[in-house]
């Protein structure tokens, strides 16, 4: 603990300056081991529930299956599924191999996180980031599904790693291997566009000290174009291809803004619930000490040229998700605010080792301890108010380190996992864009004939399955898209209800969802409980 005892001294700046960057303390290593196995740990608890972490695991197997366009991903960004895929071809399961990849760069993230966090800084204050980050249960839990967020996330931060190392040393290598990362991050999602132009705007506006910090000289000139030559490839690249292919650049945008119109249609959230969900996950998912601590960083990181620069960084990113939560372009789920929480835990540090350096050396201590046990504490109740049955469980859920299904498909787990014998097919209908993951609650394969997913499947083509396949259950919501095709009764009934030659007995119901037996044909004997068909 000696880099800690330094600062409380007055020749702290010279003796810091003195010391190699490059310099690892020992209580990085030791917050490092338990980051990891946090994340290890929640990665066999947990389940693969990660917004649309199913959807993009079952493209990852079916492209793998039958190979076709490396572009085509929908409304989603490629290179997700080429790294998904290729952890999968070496583990030889892609359901592991695109879970996999998140918890490897959610793993190398401490690791990136802490080399960021001490070039905007300083190596103290990013100590105290690694701790926070380590222990921040949105990224933990993250880690451990095949969702987008983590490795999305890894590769901006090390594209902001090149570029703060660049404004400090003028290494043209450290800005072009950054802005070959953000790249990389761009081509999984949008969210990193905006960090390059962010960026792209501060080297433009802002030339670095090692060029003399004049306009459009040599030294200006080159590093505008090399990082917005190469972090803008992949942009540049995939309007192309969308205008060709779509005659839209922006087709995937698009898209998705239909997507999400839908969803908040579902959903019917209020203005005041899109306002508040940003700041909330924050606040509950570090905790209210550590945000103040965050916002105590940035103001004092105004004083410095890298916390400047981080701050417009952060406040653009901040200000787009905002908006686009407002107005209905981004759906308000606790998942998207990684990215700033991810930002506010690296200024926490700033603000945690100026507070410890006004204490004594005893009280520093204490301090340290004092934040590890806080972290501690609110990361555990935060994983107990979720496994706990009460009626904020869904949303503590949301943020846990472990990652589980929503209580309704927990429900329909517990229900029917246990009476699925094998080869039994099953009909779901889509409430919530959930179809794909009550399958795989039920314990159905990513890929295969065994369900109906009315998520991913025309409503059309439902009569055609049944009769080939003669599905054993149906779940059902009065509020899916089932109910025109199949118009059943609103409630359970102890009496089966005959529509289309099927008798559809009701087993089950909650909120949500209704479990019914299908029974297809006359009964065997007259002690089948079913009754005759219609």
């Amino acid at each position: 603990m000696r880099s800690l005892e330094l600062g409380n001294s007055p020749n702290y700046s010279v003796l810091s300056a003195q010391r190699p960057r490059r310099s690892v303390p020992r209580e990085v290593w030791w917050i490092f081991l338990v980051g990891t196995i946090l994340r290890v740990t929640f990665f066999f608890l947990g389940e693969n529930n990660g917004g649309d972490a199913l959807a993009r695991a079952a493209m990852t197997a079916e492209w793998l299956q039958h190979p076709g366009s490396w572009l085509h991903s929908e409304p989603w960004l490629p290179i997700h599924f080429w790294l998904m895929a290729g952890m999968s071809v070496m583990l030889g399961d892609p359901a592991l191999g695109a879970r996999a990849l998140s918890l490897l760069l959610g793993i190398a993230s401490l690791g990136i996180l802490w080399a960021l966090a001490r070039e905007v800084y300083g190596r103290s204050a990013a100590t105290f980031s690694l701790l926070v980050f380590g222990l921040y249960s949105l990224h933990i839990g993250y880690s451990t599904t095949s969702s987008s967020e983590v490795p999305y996330l890894f590769f901006m931060l090390a594209g902001l790693l090149g570029f703060f190392i660049y404004r400090r040393s003028g290494s043209f290598s450290a800005l072009g291997l950054g802005a070959a990362a953000l790249g990389i991050s761009a081509g999984i999602r949008y969210e990193a566009w905006l960090c390059i132009f962010a960026v792209f705007l501060i080297l433009l506006f802002m030339p670095s000290q090692d060029v003399g910090e004049r306009f459009w000289r040599v030294g200006h000139f080159q590093e505008v174009f090399l990082f917005g030559a190469v972090a803008g490839i992949w942009p540049s690249f995939w309007m192309i291809y969308q205008w060709k292919t779509f005659a839209m650049p922006l087709y995937g945008v698009t898209m998705n803004y239909g997507w999400v119109a839908e969803q908040i249609a579902i959903e019917n959230r209020s203005m005041l619930y899109r306002l508040a969900l940003s700041p909330g996950v924050i606040l509950f998912s570090l905790s209210l000490p550590i945000v103040a601590a965050s916002f105590y960083g940035l103001a004092l990181g105004l004083r410095d040229r890298p916390g400047r620069e981080f701050v417009l960084i952060l406040l653009l990113m901040g200000a787009v998700f905002n908006y686009q939560i407002v107005t209905g372009g981004l759906l308000p789920l606790a998942r998207y605010t990684i990215t700033l929480g991810t930002f506010f835990a690296i200024a926490s540090g700033h603000g945690l080792e100026r507070i410890r350096r006004l204490l004594s050396q005893r009280r520093a201590r204490q301090f340290w301890a004092a934040i590890g046990v806080l972290l501690v504490l609110n990361l555990g109740a935060i994983l107990a108010l979720s496994e706990v049955r009460n009626p904020f469980n869904d949303k503590f859920g949301a943020i846990s380190p472990r990652l589980r299904f929503p209580q309704r498909i927990e429900e329909l787990h517990q229900y029917l996992k246990r009476r699925l014998e094998p080869g039994d097919a099953v009909v779901i209908d889509d409430y919530n864009v959930e179809s794909n993951i009550i399958a795989a609650a039920i314990g159905l394969p990513l890929l295969g004939d065994r369900a109906f997913l009315a998520a991913s499947r025309p409503v059309s083509e439902l009569s055609e399955y049944m009769k080939r396949r003669h599905p054993r259950y149906l779940v059902y919501s009065d509020r899916g898209v089932l109910h025109t095709s199949l118009p059943l009764a609103e409630k359970c009934s102890e009496s089966p209800t005959n529509l289309k030659g099927m008798k559809f007995r009701c087993l089950f119901e909650n909120d949500i969802y209704r479990v019914y037996d299908v029974n297809y044909g006359p009964p065997k004997d007259a002690s089948d409980k079913h009754g005759p068909p219609d």
